[in-house]
């Protein structure tokens, strides 16, 4: 891509992508592909390997002495996960809503998913910042405990709840069919375990179902 198709399909300025990339050390945007492509090529070696090895269900034995039943059955259901990729396969793009604090966990599934064609952006739930939603997005609110939705404004929340949404918590705030849900009762270490793996699944079951074959 071109750095003005870039700047369009992140709907910023050409100006704006490369102070972007300068924060992270690229004077140039040749420089900054050459990166990127070496990290993707590993990337993508992971993901060929553990797919051709059926090794990408490995956390499941590590979560489950930990969880009830009932929350191993439903963080583990594949039907579910396959119904999200379909969702992310017909959107033209994912929104993650959540609070600035919680998103560096989703960085490495942006960049899983930006390498399979698909783009994914993280912004903040604070109104200043809140992104247009439409019905051509899917959107995942990422907030743990819920706090989140007590910031926002009443216009902001009625937006939410008339768009596709996918939840990430301990318990759904909206009426929504998906929730990829945390237990409350384990500890912080094992709820971002189970947060890494929510995303890590999702990268996963979207390239065996949708790109595997390109």
């Amino acid at each position: 891509m071109k750095l003005q198709d870039m700047a369009d399909a992140c709907y910023v300025s050409t100006y704006t992508l490369m102070q972007f990339f300068k924060k992270f050390g690229f004077n140039k945007l040749s420089i900054a592909k050459k990166i990127l492509s070496k990290h993707y090529d590993v990337r993508f070696y992971q993901f060929k390997e553990r797919y051709k090895n059926n090794k990408i269900d490995q956390i499941k034995q590590c979560l489950k002495p930990v969880l009830t039943a009932e929350d191993y059955e439903e963080i583990f259901n594949q039907d579910q996960m396959d119904q999200l990729c379909q969702k992310i396969h017909q959107a033209n793009r994912i929104i993650i809503q959540g609070s600035d604090e919680s998103m560096s966990c989703l960085l490495r599934f942006q960049g899983d998913m930006i390498t399979m064609d698909k783009l994914v952006v993280q912004n903040s739930m604070y109104e200043n910042h809140f992104n247009s939603l439409d019905n051509q997005n899917l959107n995942i609110l990422f907030s743990l405990s819920g706090n989140i939705t007590k910031l926002m404004s009443h216009s902001i929340q009625d937006n939410l709840k008339q768009h596709d949404l996918v939840m990430v918590g301990y318990q759904k705030f909206y009426d929504t069919n998906l929730l990829l849900k945390i237990p409350d009762y384990v500890d912080d270490a094992l709820q971002n375990l189970i947060v890494n793996y929510y995303f890590e699944n999702i990268s996963y079951c979207y390239y065996c179902k949708y790109y595997v074959d390109k």
